[in-house]
């Protein structure tokens, strides 16, 4: 049922960790381990006692662990839990930007918008081998400026907290001295040096270069 991906071994291990823990001194939800939308029972071994957060992390983690009419499930149960529950509830409340990502998945959801897994299936299929034309062919100062202004109006579009906002030049050296300080490795495929998150979700296992 579950993808064997990073998503499904976060969420064992939060599962895990609540179930061998005794009881906790704070609000708590009850989570179904298998969803009920899945086919998971009310029993007692189905049912593990969550924080707020350590809920809405799961459901947000199940939403990557499956694919699908599974999927759209997920992303329908995410959303209602941005939304006030019960006055005994006390439901934990996303940053800005998850909760941005939250609604606009939903929005899409709701229009038709998300892909099919399917349709993904015969697009990739169709792509593989093909390199895109530009690939290799350095952006001009006039595309670049064209790209940026696109992102700005689209940012101010969807309402995203940034929109309209510059970063200050001392922000910007702590980007760049930050970004310099991360941990690189080498991958074996494309022999390209990457950092942390971009490695492990492009490159080494997952890296194209060593697909035939």
């Amino acid at each position: 049922m579950y993808l064997p991906n990073k998503y499904t071994k976060w969420y064992n291990q939060i599962i895990s960790r609540a179930l061998a823990r005794a009881d906790i001194n704070e609000y708590t939800e009850k989570h179904h381990i298998i969803p009920k939308s899945f086919g998971g029972s009310n029993r007692k071994e189905n049912l593990v006692k969550l924080t707020a957060r350590e809920h809405f992390i799961c459901h947000r983690l199940l939403i990557k662990m499956v694919t699908g009419p599974l999927q759209i499930k997920m992303i329908r149960a995410v959303w209602r839990m941005t939304v006030k529950g019960r006055d005994f509830q006390n439901r934990f409340q996303p940053n800005s930007r998850t909760y941005e990502y939250v609604r606009l998945q939903f929005g899409l959801l709701r229009k038709g918008k998300i892909t099919p897994d399917h349709v993904k299936a015969k697009i990739s299929k169709a792509n593989k081998g093909n390199t895109a034309w530009n690939k290799g062919i350095p952006r001009t100062s006039e595309e670049k400026l064209l790209m940026s202004q696109k992102r700005k109006e689209t940012a101010k579009l969807i309402g995203a907290w940034n929109a309209g906002k510059s970063h200050s030049n001392e922000t910007l050296n702590k980007i760049t001295e930050k970004a310099k300080s991360r941990i690189k490795y080498t991958c074996p495929h494309c022999i390209k040096e990457v950092a942390g998150s971009n490695y492990y979700r492009w490159h080494g296992d997952n890296c194209r270069s060593k697909q035939p």
